[in-house]
């Protein structure tokens, strides 16, 4: 039993760490999106810091594509 709560933790923590890391890169792309207001707007930057986010949620709840995420904004 305690073998499975140790890996419960584990993944639990994993889990954390990941969603850490995508807020992290959400806070940046809304850096990237504040400062297209004030400057020349730094679109791929924003569009990357985006990717990432979606790449590291799709390793939490499964695969979604940037087609899946076109269908989803203009459905």
């Amino acid at each position: 039993m305690e073998g499975h709560r140790s890996v419960i933790r584990y993944i639990l923590l994993l889990v954390l760490c990941l969603l850490a890391m995508i807020g992290s890169i959400l806070e940046s792309a809304a850096r990237e999106l504040a400062g297209a207001a004030a400057a020349e707007p730094r679109w791929e930057l924003f569009a990357e810091h985006l990717r990432l986010a979606q790449h590291h949620l799709g390793g939490i709840t499964g695969e979604f594509t940037a087609d899946d995420l076109l269908g989803e904004i203009f459905s």
